[in-house]
């Protein structure tokens, strides 16, 4: 009885640990939103897949956050991408993925066929929520952010004779 225990908790171990390097390696450590590479696969699978949808993509990077790194250390801003990250999430609704892109940016793909003008208020939305303070070593700091906004529809050109 005592062998198979063991067993049991070896597969345990085994599935959870490679659980956890399946979460490494789509998910950022520091705001646990998917990564560069995952939103880049996402984004290939649902641009290419055949019953393709609208797709909206939101890109914000938080400005001036490699020079507060270089004046407060990489703990200051991992703060502040840990804060905007879980501002941007709570926008959003769930079907909508939500990623770090780079150093400060992020990346949301929207499941929408919205107007331009409604995207870009959905993109100000999103950039309003950078510019509430974030607790930076003991005091606040506000940050501006850099916006772009793309969509992608599901018309399909037809050829026909």
């Amino acid at each position: 009885m005592g062998y198979i225990f063991c067993v049991q908790t070896e597969l345990r171990r085994a599935t959870d640990a490679s659980a956890l390097a399946g979460a490494e390696l789509t998910h950022d450590p520091v705001t646990g939103l998917a990564n560069r590479h995952h939103l880049l696969a996402l984004l290939h699978h649902r641009i290419t897949s055949a019953d393709r949808n609208p797709l909206a993509l939101v890109g914000l990077w938080v400005d001036e956050l490699p020079k507060l790194a270089g004046m407060r250390g990489d703990r200051a801003a991992e703060r502040v991408v840990r804060e905007v990250g879980q501002r941007l999430q709570a926008r959003l609704r769930s079907p909508d993925v939500l990623g770090r892109f780079d150093e400060s940016g992020f990346l949301a793909l929207l499941g929408s066929e919205a107007p331009p003008s409604q995207l870009t208020e959905i993109a100000e939305r999103l950039r309003g929520e950078v510019a509430f303070p974030v607790e930076v070593d003991n005091g606040l700091a506000s940050f501006t952010a850099s916006v772009a906004v793309a969509s992608i529809t599901s018309r399909r050109t037809s050829i026909q004779k």
